[in-house]
């Protein structure tokens, strides 16, 4: 895992963490009925945030989807052409990469 994904994993964990401890009442600063009404808010915004974020980006967690990952990144730099890769693919799967579109 790259470290943007761990960044991500960590802030999804720590506000499932805040909203678990909100649920239980375990508030470690003690405030009012309308702070904490925004706390509650905020905590269920940050939730939804990071959930969202982790969703959103590409998380190649398994070799293949790195290894997809490592080509598109080499295609978008210019490194490799579209073209080649489709050349490989046709040369290695033949008829069979008609199966997989």
């Amino acid at each position: 895992m790259n470290k943007s994904t761990i960044l991500r994993l960590i802030a999804l964990s720590l506000s499932i963490i805040n909203l678990i401890f909100g649920i239980f009442g375990w508030n470690p600063i003690p405030m009012d009925g309308t702070a904490e009404a925004l706390y509650d808010f905020g905590s269920i915004v940050a939730v939804a945030g990071t959930s969202i974020w982790n969703m959103w980006k590409n998380n190649n967690f398994t070799a293949a989807a790195k290894l997809v990952q490592k080509i598109l990144d080499a295609i978008k730099k210019g490194k490799l052409s579209v073209d080649k890769v489709k050349k490989w693919l046709d040369d290695v799967l033949g008829e069979e990469i008609e199966k997989l579109e």
